[in-house]
């Protein structure tokens, strides 16, 4: 959780609280409970908004990263999002 759980991203305590929640009550792991999430009313829209930017991010460096060598994965992972995961 602690590449969510930053101030950059914005994504608090209660937000990944009610993921790891939802995760556990269906057996799944957090990272796939986002989309879970993302369509549940019971967070706020702009929460839902940061985690579903969130997992746009790590989806586009896992397409982007495929071919590419340690070195270039670790370049493609120090450029800035492509998105922007605040609001």
């Amino acid at each position: 959780m602690r590449v969510i759980n930053t101030a950059g991203a914005r994504i608090g305590n209660k937000t990944v609280e009610h993921l790891l929640n939802v995760a556990s009550e269906n057996s799944m792991s957090a990272y796939d409970a986002i989309d879970s999430v993302v369509r549940d009313a019971e967070l706020g829209s702009a929460a839902r908004k940061k985690l579903g930017a969130f997992k746009a991010l790590i989806e586009g460096l896992r397409t982007e990263a495929q071919g590419l060598s340690p070195h270039g994965l670790a370049g493609a992972c120090s450029k800035p999002p492509a998105i922007a995961i605040s609001s």
